[in-house]
């Protein structure tokens, strides 16, 4: 049966088509009938509902219808009910399969029917009183029904022992069939918004208006511990306790059903009963009505928000070291994920290393390895979401198999660290640039949850900044040194920035330049950076450039290192400082001809060590080989530089280079002697303008080559110059031009030069002797006098006259030291021959010198060296002579003998107060003769050239400098084993 009364249809009705519609009945008990079937959704539709009823009605009609009218009758029947049931079957079917509930609620309140959406969420809908089943809610619902209007309620669905369900329910009206005002009501769920709460940051509650809890996120069910289904029905307010020990269940009761907003700290309690101090943000929860219908609690523990303000702290102080970022992110994580260890690092972009750079707290056993091999595995490990666990070592050799043996991993262990969790730091899509990893010695702390909060507070981004940075300032370094490279003037000063920037740039603790000696086979030191804290390399230190790290890096033409020094050496290492762990040699070429790099291009060799054992891997060497290159390029600039100034000079032509225009770039030294300027006086005149006549002009102003032509050239106001010029491009990328100009008057002049320079030397000869002589017949006049003051005056006489022979010495040895020697060498005591050219200087001279580590009298310690005494003789008298010479009235020569390692020996004079020689201008005399005037002042006065000869004929070296207002000399004599 069907009970039309209550509209309840049972699961046994009756199939439409087997119900007879009696003609006796009402129209309204028919209607009740036919609604009651549609309810039904019998499998044929609304066709189905309606066939009995049209097939009663053909019965009644068959006396008075003919058989056309009969058939016309179905015929438009069959019209009018497949076009309804078209239409109504369509939106039945889509109201049944629609995901959300729906329900037809008669006029009593009972709900009349329930979808399959309602039916899967309560099965034994249909029949219940609608409102009963919202709890707290009861009396809103039955409000919103009497009200025959659209209203929007947010529902709890209680459902007895099962767990209530958050709806948004829309309610509007729906008239039932017995006429009486019910209504419809569409039941939307809010899966979506309780997916969103799970994924914040802070515990988040909702209450009904009762002030229990229906709904706690992942976040509230950690802080509480327990799951969602355990905290439904609970009363919140039992939940928090006030930090002042008020009374606070009373409080919170009514602060989760006011209307109003609050924010107040308080104290959570779980339900293990332990408390956490948090901030709780209570926001009423409102229908489109404005009705209340509970409450959103949000729970943010105290200390994560301490760590979000310290981070925003860390973050927005200017100027912090990277690693002092990164130790207050650890101390502020520190405050809700304990640790004993920490350590922050990154990795290489092919991840096969990871360097360690932040380490806290600071371990006692020493962090000795700079960068960790990776293996393959650890990439898709970091990825997997799943990047904790209680053994570290187990999971550290199955990453990266042989770790085992690293000595930072054991100290790790020894240090009984178990538990660890890992924070990876990604940089977009799936590069790992960075992580974080904390170390406790209590197995079991880290489940991973650890991770999710560390990115909720802004851990990860915070420490993005802090590897940004670390990248910044390595690229800030390497920009600086590149700035102080270029701008570097002498070879030791871009060796010292080379030295300090690489240690400044890469924290490393030793870097030393050395130059490459291929004629004695060693390498020397040109500088050294040492920040180890032991004492400097002697520089006088020198290696055979066949032995060691260095040599085989020479030999293999090529960067190599020693990554653990104190396992094994593969390159027969040298130490250069105690206690590295790892070096590097990487050689540094010069001149660049061959197609591919030849060592015999390489005059420098970097040597680094580090007290870090593989500490060159990774981004380093990427920046230390760019850094490197542009080394090389100034050094090669700087080579380029001194060839082609040499070039021009040994070119006995005047050089002149001109733009398009004609003006003038770059001339020698000849050049700058024929127009008589000094040099770089004539750059931007314009060549033309020294024509002596319009077809010299033309000649001059054309970019046409020239292969030789006779011009003249007008110098000066009625001064001219015959010359023999040429002209080609010099094929550059500027359009530049290469003129070529000889002085036809040096023929005249060379002949009257070689005349004067043989006049001299022949004078030079012929006045020694006499003055010799006369040297000689004051000295037997010195051993016959017998009164003290004519001895005196003789003596000082005949040292006057020894000084004076110097400059005739000059002339008459200059050309005789120029030539090869003819005579084979001889062993000489090279400190008792300065001592005699120092004693045999008049005494006021001697009174001048102030001598340093050397005995005029008694026995000094000899220096012997191989060679022809009378030449090494005249260097060292020329050189005082000349020092006496410029020195001004109350200076003093310094004298200085040092004995060096290596058998060496360093003689310094030094002259303070002087001009400086080179500054001195004298009268020009025009072209060759004036070279010829500079030549010949400087053979009488000093001879340097014939003095370096004679210097470097005894395996030494000779230095000239200017410091300021001092004129110094240096010889460095090389001795000779007896």
């Amino acid at each position: 049966m069907v009970d039309i009364q209550s509209h309840v249809i049972p699961t046994d009705a009756l199939v439409a088509s087997t119900i007879d519609f009696p003609a006796q009945e009402s129209a309204d008990i028919q209607i009740r009938r036919l609604v009651g079937l549609l309810r039904e959704r019998g499998p044929g539709g609304l066709s189905q509902v309606f066939a009995p009823l049209l097939a009663t009605r053909d019965r009644a009609l068959a006396g008075e219808l003919s058989a056309d009218g009969a058939s016309i009758l179905k015929k438009y029947d069959d019209l009018i009910s497949r076009a309804l049931s078209t239409r109504y079957d369509t939106l039945d079917t889509a109201l049944v399969r629609t995901s959300f509930a729906v329900a037809e609620i008669d006029g009593l309140g009972i709900i009349s029917y329930a979808n399959d959406a309602l039916r899967a969420l309560l099965p034994d809908a249909v029949g219940r009183d609608f409102a009963s089943l919202f709890g707290p809610r009861s009396a809103d619902v039955r409000a919103a029904l009497s009200a025959q209007e659209r209203q929007s309620l947010r529902l709890d669905l209680h459902r007895g022992n099962l767990p209530s369900i958050h709806l948004r329910g829309e309610l509007g009206p729906l008239t039932d069939e017995l006429g009486r005002p019910g209504a419809y009501a569409l039941l939307l769920g809010v899966e979506e918004e309780e997916a969103r709460f799970d994924t914040l940051p802070d515990g988040v509650l909702r209450l009904d208006p009762e002030g229990k809890i229906v709904f706690a996120n992942h976040r509230a069910e950690q802080l509480i511990g327990a799951g969602r289904t355990e905290l439904q029905g609970r009363q919140a307010a039992l939940m928090f306790a006030d930090c002042d020990a008020g009374e606070a269940p009373k409080n919170f009761s009514d602060w989760f059903k006011s209307p109003d907003g609050r924010k107040e700290k308080a104290e959570l309690i779980s339900l293990g009963r332990t408390t956490i101090p948090v901030r709780i943000t209570v926001a009423p929860s409102f229908d489109a009505s404005e009705g209340c219908s509970g409450a959103i609690i949000t729970i943010v523990p105290i200390a994560e928000e301490l760590v979000r303000a310290e981070l925003q702290h860390v973050l927005s102080v200017p100027n912090y070291e990277p690693e002092e970022l990164v130790l207050g992110v650890m101390e502020a994580v520190r405050k809700i994920v304990p640790y004993d260890l920490a350590t922050f690092g990154v990795y290489t972009e092919d991840m096969r290393h990871h360097k360690t750079l932040v380490v806290h707290p600071k371990p006692e056993w020493g962090w000795t390895t700079a960068w960790f091999p990776l293996g393959e595995k650890v990439h898709d490990f970091l990825l997997s979401g799943r990047t904790w666990g209680d053994d570290l070592r187990a999971t550290a050799i199955d990453l990266t198999p042989g770790i085992e043996e690293d000595s930072v991993l054991k100290n790790i262990v020894m240090s009984g660290m178990k538990g660890w969790v890992t924070l990876p730091i990604a940089g977009g899509g799936q590069r790992i640039r960075a992580s974080l990893t904390l170390l406790s010695e209590q197995a079991g702390r880290y489940d991973g949850s650890e991770i999710a909060l560390m990115r909720d507070l802004g851990v990860e981004k915070a420490l993005l900044v802090a590897e940004a940075n670390l990248l910044r300032r390595r690229e800030d370094r390497v920009r600086t040194l590149q700035k102080r490279l270029a701008t570097a003037d002498r070879y030791e000063e871009l060796a010292k920035c080379l030295g300090e920037g690489i240690a400044d740039c890469f924290g490393w603790d030793y870097v030393a330049v050395f130059s490459i000696d291929r004629r004695d086979g060693l390498f020397r030191i040109v500088y050294q950076c040492n920040r180890t804290g032991t004492p400097d390399v002697d520089y006088g230190y020198t290696q055979p450039l066949t032995e060691g790290l260095l040599g085989a890096a020479l030999r293999d033409n090529t960067a190599l290192a020693e990554p653990d020094i104190e396992a094994e050496c593969q390159f027969d290492y040298k130490p250069v400082i105690p206690g590295r762990r790892s070096a590097l040699a990487f050689p540094i070429r010069v001149v660049q001809q061959s197609p591919t790099p030849s060592r015999d291009e390489i005059e420098w060799m970097l040597s680094i060590e580090s007290g870090m054992k593989n500490a060159f891997q990774g981004p380093d060497m990427v920046a230390l080989n760019d850094l490197l290159a542009q080394c090389e390029e100034l050094l090669r600039r700087r080579w380029l530089k001194a060839v082609q100034l040499s070039l021009l000079d040994a070119v006995e032509q005047a050089v002149v280079i001109v733009d398009r225009a004609g003006k003038l770039r770059l001339t020698n030294r000849w050049a700058d002697a024929l127009f008589g300027r000094p040099g770089g006086a004539l750059l931007g005149d314009n060549l033309a303008r020294f024509g002596a006549d319009d077809p010299d002009r033309r000649l001059l102003n054309s970019s046409t080559p020239v292969a030789q032509v006779r011009l003249t050239l007008c110098i000066d106001t009625a001064v001219y110059v015959p010359t023999l010029a040429s002209q080609r491009p010099l094929n550059d990328d500027y359009g530049h031009c290469l003129w070529l100009f000889t002085d036809l008057r040096q023929e005249a002049q060379h002949s009257t030069l070689s005349y004067v320079e043989e006049t001299v030397n022949e004078v030079a000869q012929h006045v020694r002797l006499p003055l010799m002589m006369a040297k000689s017949v004051l000295g037997r006049a010195m051993s016959i006098a017998k009164v003290p003051g004519v001895i005196d005056n003789i003596d000082a006489a005949r040292r006057q006259l020894d000084k004076a022979d110097i400059t005739y010495e000059r002339l008459a040895s200059t050309l005789a030291i120029r030539q090869e020697p003819d005579r084979p060498r001889q062993i000489f005591d090279a400190v008792d021959l300065l001592r005699d050219a120092v004693l045999d200087l008049p005494r006021e001279d001697i009174e001048s010198c102030e001598l340093s580590a050397f005995p005029l009298e008694g026995k000094a310690e000899p220096f012997y060296v191989s060679g022809w005494p009378e030449q090494l003789r005249f260097a060292f008298r020329s050189l005082l002579s000349y020092a006496l010479f410029r020195r001004p009235n109350k200076s003093k020569i310094g004298v200085r003998l040092e004995d060096l390692e290596g058998c060496k020996l360093h003689i310094s004079l030094s002259v303070a107060n002087v001009d400086d020689p080179d500054s001195v201008t004298s009268p020009s005399l025009g072209g060759q003769m004036d070279a010829a005037a500079l030549q010949a002042r400087e053979v009488a006065s000093l001879a340097l050239r014939t003095v370096e000869l004679a210097v470097h004929r005894h395996n030494g070296k000779l230095y000239r400098s200017m410091d300021q207002s001092t004129l110094m000399f240096a010889i460095d004599l090389q001795g000779t084993e007896l």
